[in-house]
């Protein structure tokens, strides 16, 4: 089983999009060329290069579960046991709640937003500490400025 260590660097220098699950995904045109991480129950839109579900079972209504279960994501990074019959899953330790701490590389922190963790998964620790408080894990600088957050209330474009 890989840990959430084990990715540091993959895609450096790659342009990563995070997409949660408002409104703003209906207007998301997946196209190649970009990694995608996906939060929750977005394979109801597409299928994201990688899928993070931070919130338990119980918490998806009707049959939003079943597109985490049926999810052909590269893999699945989570801390809960999800009852989930797959090799692809790579299992977090839940930090603090509004941490930016990068003392452990096997944490992502959270609020109460999962695009923000998805986030943290992205982003590359070591280059932007001393830029962003919170931690950051694949994209490199060059990728950040092309960054977007989408599917969470609107598409929010990052820039320097």
């Amino acid at each position: 089983m890989r840990t959430l260590a084990s990715f540091a660097n993959l895609h450096q220098g790659e342009t990563i999009v995070v997409c949660g699950c408002g409104e703003s995904l209906n207007e998301f045109t997946h196209q190649q060329g970009f990694v995608t991480i996906g939060v929750n129950d977005v394979g109801r839109r597409f299928t994201p290069n990688y899928l993070v579900v931070v919130n338990p079972r119980n918490q998806f209504t009707g049959d939003r579960f079943s597109y985490v279960e049926n999810s052909e994501a590269q893999y699945l990074f989570t801390q809960l046991n999800l009852g989930l019959a797959r090799e692809n899953v790579v299992k977090f330790q839940l930090g603090i709640y509004g941490g930016t701490g990068f003392a452990n590389p096997n944490v992502l922190h959270h609020t109460q937003n999962s695009p923000y963790v998805g986030l943290c998964l992205a982003m590359n620790r070591s280059d932007w500490r001393r830029f962003y408080r919170a931690p950051f894990f694949w994209a490199d600088r060059n990728a950040l400025a092309q960054f977007a957050i989408v599917g969470h209330r609107r598409t929010v474009p990052m820039s320097l």
